[in-house]
This record gives structure tokens, sequence and C-alpha cells, in this order.
């Protein structure tokens, strides 16, 4: 009706309509650009009643195939980096070297024993053993061989279950032969783990 009294010569009427009262509009800030595929399409989208509108470009599959391969790894994406676990040295003698690298599984100690053999004769026959007190659990995997070459390494897992929280020490006992001929057995006390273990 003010459109109407303006054409006439009247003075239109001050009434406040629902656009009056609305905040301005604030233009909408996109992440990414909009390629020109995307940009015909919302200028058709907005001819044409019927038309579609543009999907958003499906978000990036970097985050998810992240969290899969820690998740393949036994990691945590989502918590901090737990530092760096010194190794342990439990024998180094007879030119047999064995490493412990340690590392946490939940509520548990994994420990990777690396038995390396720094002769120039092949280790035969390798039993690697170890005990632990009765108030601690242990599971020990088999070994990767039972034959180290020269130079060359074999693992074993251990899992160890301390819900005590008792100062772990380990007795290791190892035998082999070396050339064919049976090697003085090894046995060691290993008391030299981290305090939180």
């Amino acid at each position: 009706s003010s459109g109407i009294n303006a054409e006439y010569g009247q003075q239109p009427e001050k009434t406040e309509t629902l656009l009056d009262s609305a905040p301005a509009a604030q233009p909408i800030v996109q992440e990414k650009e909009e390629t020109q595929q995307d940009s015909l399409l919302n200028l058709i989208g907005g001819l044409v009643g019927d038309a579609p509108a543009p999907q958003p470009p499906a978000p990036s599959s970097t985050a998810a195939n992240n969290d899969l391969l820690m998740d393949l790894l036994g990691l945590d994406s989502g918590s901090e980096p737990t530092p760096a676990i010194p190794p342990v040295t439990a024998v180094n003698k007879q030119g047999l070297l064995v490493t412990f690298n340690l590392s946490r599984d939940n509520d548990k100690l994994k420990i990777v024993a690396e038995s390396r053999n720094n002769t120039t004769t092949p280790i035969t026959n390798y039993v690697f053993q170890a005990a632990v007190p009765r108030s601690i659990q242990i599971a020990l995997s088999a070994a990767s061989s039972s034959t180290i070459a020269p130079n060359g390494t074999v693992h074993q897992e251990m899992m160890i279950n301390n819900p005590s929280k008792a100062t772990l020490k380990m007795r290791v006992k190892i035998s082999y032969s070396s050339g064919g001929v049976p090697a003085p057995e090894i046995q060691e006390t290993v008391g030299s783990f981290p305090v939180s273990y």
C-alpha cells in the first residue's frame, strides 16, 4: 500500500517490515575457492528451482588413513607420543649381544629381545629363556629363528604383566652352539629396567 500512496503523491506511511529489523547479511567465507564448474552450477541452481545444489568436496581421507595406520601399528593417534625408552643391555658375552627394546602395550610392558651374533661363526640351536619373580607374569614368544648368522640378529618378544608394580628383575638363560660345538651356557640377572616398570 505504501507503493500506491507514493504513486499518487502522498507520503508513504512509515511501517517497519521484517527486512528492516533483520541484521545486515554477512558474506560467507569459504575455505576453498570454488571451481569454475561449481560457480556455473551455483548460477544454474539459482535460476532453475529443481536443479540439485552442488555437493561440497569430499573431506580429505588423509586423516582417516593416518588413523588407520596408527591403529595397525598399535598406536593411539589421539595421544601425545610416548617418549622413547632407552634399550637395556641384558647380555654382552662370548660375542653375543642381547638388547631389550622396551615399550608399553596398554598396562603391560612389551620387551623385544634382539640377539646379535658379533662373531664370524654362525650360531645354531639358539635358545633364550627368561624368568621373573612370582608376583610378575611373563609371556615369552618363540624366537624368530634358532640360527644367527655372523653379524645377524634374531628377535623374541616378551609381554610382562606387573600389576603390583614390583621391581622388575629378570633372570635370562641362553644356550647355543657355535661352529657345531656347544658353547658355555650364559646366565645373567637383568635389573637395570627403568623404575616405572
